[in-house]
């Protein structure tokens, strides 16, 4: 699907705060996005953020992780996910390590680009909730940072 339309998409809804969600579907993949934030994961903004959930219709669930009323350091854009700067190199982080605010924690890439993710909290970095080499969509939670 292709990301420029996404993101129209998003604008409109900035501008039209009566549409709560709208689903997109072409071919095998869907597009669901929706005014509310869940707000057991963060506070709530001060304005209407859109939340964006895309999935290919034949994948199986992911496993579940418990991550309600916990930081989570969600994914800023649509992209392939990286642990490390690049293959066989040690990984930007590991699970129970302590991150601060700033620190790298992970790579992106987007459209021939490698965009570095930093840690927006300093914390424990307990949870890792995406996995490496691995697609991953706009807004989603790719980490749990706790105090």
């Amino acid at each position: 699907m292709d990301i420029r339309k996404i993101k129209k998409i998003i604008d409109l809804m900035k501008k039209e705060p009566q549409v709560n969600e709208i689903e997109i579907r072409e071919d095998k993949e869907m597009v669901r996005i929706s005014q509310s934030c869940l707000t057991s994961r963060q506070p709530a903004p001060s304005h209407s953020t859109p939340l964006v959930q895309s999935t290919t219709l034949t994948q199986e669930p992911t496993t579940k992780h418990n991550i309600e009323n916990k930081h989570t350091v969600n994914s800023p854009m649509v992209g392939t996910f990286y642990t490390a700067p690049t293959p066989g190199a040690k990984r930007f982080f590991e699970i129970g390590e302590h991150v601060n605010a700033g620190d790298v924690i992970c790579l992106i890439e987007a459209m021939k680009t490698f965009n570095q993710i930093e840690a927006d909290k300093t914390g424990t970095l307990s949870t890792c909730l995406a996995d490496n080499r691995q697609p991953v969509e706009y807004g989603q939670p790719l980490f749990v940072i706790e105090d």
